[in-house]
């Protein structure tokens, strides 16, 4: 897991490089992995996000902020579009030299810190830049310690999410193991399908109903709906590892 100071380091960096990705990009591109957005749409999204975390990260919040709060105007061209991207991340940056990684604020997932926010926007964004890339025809690249505690914070959360994810609440069952498996990075993931959710560990299994295998950047996609499964090297129960992957999708 990243430190709070790496966090901070990689939010920015994966900021710079969205607005450049979307910089000279036609407005009119669809974004497949998005439903029915194109790139304005998925540009508005990420920076609304990253306006309505400084607030929460600047003002302390214990209880949710409303985002409406921080649904500010889309520029119309997307060079404006790009820069307004990185002035949200110029926001946030400053929001993040004020604070201690231990300060109380509100999350929606396990951890009530700053510390959590900062490592939700490494991946809340890095996914996004990724929806871009794929958008636009690019192949995204994620390097493999990004993607790997990428796959650990997404299984962290994941509970938390079925608040509002129905699809969440049926992943369940009566011991059904998931093994998946980074094959460049040393990293595995088991999860356990149990009567009242799920859980999961970090590390190995001697035995499982489905094993996925690939690099830990496919992994971290696919985990996120991003990437098919057939980018995976798949043994065992392949409908099981389907179903987590649709039950899963947030």
């Amino acid at each position: 897991m990243p430190t709070h100071e790496e966090c901070r380091e990689l939010v920015a960096a994966e900021i710079a490089a969205f607005a450049a990705t979307v910089r000279a990009a036609d407005p009119e591109t669809p974004v497949p992995t998005c439903g029915a957005w194109k790139l304005p749409q998925l540009v508005h999204h990420t920076g609304v996000i990253h306006r309505w975390v400084e607030a929460i990260v600047r003002t302390r919040s214990t209880t949710r902020l409303s985002r409406r709060l921080a649904d500010f105007p889309l520029p119309p061209t997307a060079e404006a579009q790009a820069a307004w991207l990185l002035e949200g991340g110029d926001r946030l940056a400053e929001a993040w030299e004020g604070a201690d990684p231990g300060d109380a604020v509100w999350t929606w997932g396990p951890g009530r810190s700053v510390g959590w926010w900062s490592r939700r926007m490494v991946h809340e964004t890095g996914v996004h830049h990724c929806d871009a890339q794929l958008a636009l025809g690019a192949e995204p690249v994620v390097p493999a310690p990004v993607a790997v505690d990428g796959v650990s914070e997404f299984l962290g959360n994941l509970r938390s999410a079925g608040r509002w994810a129905a699809g969440v609440r049926e992943l369940r069952g009566s011991g059904e193991r998931l093994h998946l498996v980074a094959s460049d990075a040393p990293a595995e993931w088991v999860i356990t399908l149990e009567p009242d959710g799920f859980a999961f560990a970090e590390g190995g299994a001697k035995s499982s109903e489905v094993r996925a295998e690939g690099p830990a950047a496919a992994l971290y996609l696919a985990m996120w709906g991003r990437l098919p499964a057939a980018r995976l090297s798949v043994t065992g129960d392949r409908a099981l590892l389907a179903h987590w992957l649709a039950s899963s999708a947030i």
